[in-house]
């Protein structure tokens, strides 16, 4: 074992520089000599051998142009009712004036003539309101 670490340690460099040029030379193989990649895509006018550069021209050439030009020569859809929410809201998030100033410290100003118009709550209705 301790001889062949020795060797491989020795001859590393060359090792290493093996294994680029093997690597050089498949790449070489596979992008110089080897037939481009192709897809076959059904096309409008037949089925077509394609190359990845090819086909997004060959798709805005057809299918693109077709679904805009169904989309052109079509009436707009059937009209929406646009409901208001917006409003709703509006009412639910503004608070009612008698309810803010019961809920607010006491200020030394007088309340509303319909908040100080309540009727006084007796013990039996404090405590069920509690």
């Amino acid at each position: 074992m301790q001889k062949i670490l020795k060797i491989l340690e020795k001859n590393v460099e060359w090792l290493a520089l093996a294994l680029g040029a093997a690597f050089l030379i498949w790449m070489i193989y596979l992008y110089g000599f080897q037939k481009p990649v192709t897809t076959s895509v059904a096309l409008q006018t037949g089925e077509a051998k394609l190359t990845p550069g090819e086909v997004d021209t060959k798709t805005v050439e057809g299918p693109v142009q077709a679904l805009q030009q169904a989309m052109s020569g079509r009436e707009k859809g059937p009209a929406m009712p646009e409901k208001d929410f917006v409003s709703d809201l509006q009412k639910r998030l503004d608070p009612d004036v008698a309810a803010v100033a019961m809920a607010t410290p006491w200020s030394g100003e007088p309340l509303p003539a319909s908040v100080s118009s309540l009727p006084a709550l007796t013990s039996k209705r404090r405590i069920a309101w509690l």
